[in-house]
């Protein structure tokens, strides 16, 4: 960038210039659960591994397996610019382990693979680190911490109860609930203005449930009863 003066008579005119600077980067993961993905294992697994980089042609990428059936160096099943897919064995055994990724360019070799989990089909773990904000009005938003997903697609859920009059020992009446198929994060609206409320969460895969994770608060004075923990499965909540 480039600062100038011209002076004109009475006036003085200021101009700038600026350069575009193309940052040349090595490659860095892309992935939407963090560095550490899971998969979890089957007869037909391929692993995706996605990376950003700049310059992002002529991608060169490597594997390194650490699994029940390999440990080593193995090759990429395709790439395809900037993805890369590998193979889980296939057979009576199914492969459990690590799969670790990097991708080089022309700057150099990324320097944090991408990893891999390829774990035994499971439910998804409990919901954990929940809080709960009050919104505008009476409107609240409550957002957790995801668990193990059991390596398959995971739904998040919670459900807004509200106990009659003062005492908390007669079983809450449902009042709204939600899901959300990316993150547990959710919204309720037109909450009652008085009495105690109570939140479940918890998450949902093809294999089951996780346990349930209970924050009970005061509608009122919109503050936590008792830090937020599970509470057993939901088959156990009725």
């Amino acid at each position: 960038m480039y600062f100038g003066e011209n002076r004109r008579k009475n006036a003085v005119l200021i101009f700038t210039t600026f350069s575009v600077i193309n940052c040349a980067d090595a490659p860095e993961c892309v992935t939407d659960a963090g560095p550490v993905d899971e998969y979890a294992a089957s007869r037909e697994l391929r692993v995706a591994c996605e990376v950003r980089a700049n310059p992002s042609d002529e991608l060169h990428f490597e594997w390194m397996a650490n699994t029940t059936r390999r440990v080593g160096r193995i090759n990429s099943l395709s790439v395809n610019g900037t993805r890369a897919l590998a193979r889980a064995v296939a057979g009576r055994e199914l492969e459990y382990g690590r799969l670790h990724c990097w991708a080089s360019n022309s700057i150099g070799k990324q320097r944090d693979p991408c990893v891999f989990h390829i774990v035994p089909p499971a439910p998804p773990g409990s919901l954990h680190n929940c809080t709960v904000t009050r919104q505008d009005g009476d409107n609240i938003a409550v957002t957790c911490t995801a668990s193990s997903t059991g390596g398959l697609p995971v739904t998040y859920f919670a459900e807004l109860l509200a106990f009659r009059g003062a005492s908390s020992t007669v079983p809450p009446i449902p009042v709204h609930n939600t899901s959300d198929d990316r993150r547990p994060h959710f919204g309720f609206t037109g909450l009652p203005r008085v009495g105690v409320l109570l939140v479940r969460v918890y998450a949902a895969n093809s294999q089951g449930r996780s346990a349930v994770t209970e924050l009970r608060f005061s509608a009122g004075g919109f503050r936590l009863q008792h830090e937020p923990k599970p509470s057993g499965t939901i088959g156990e909540q009725g």
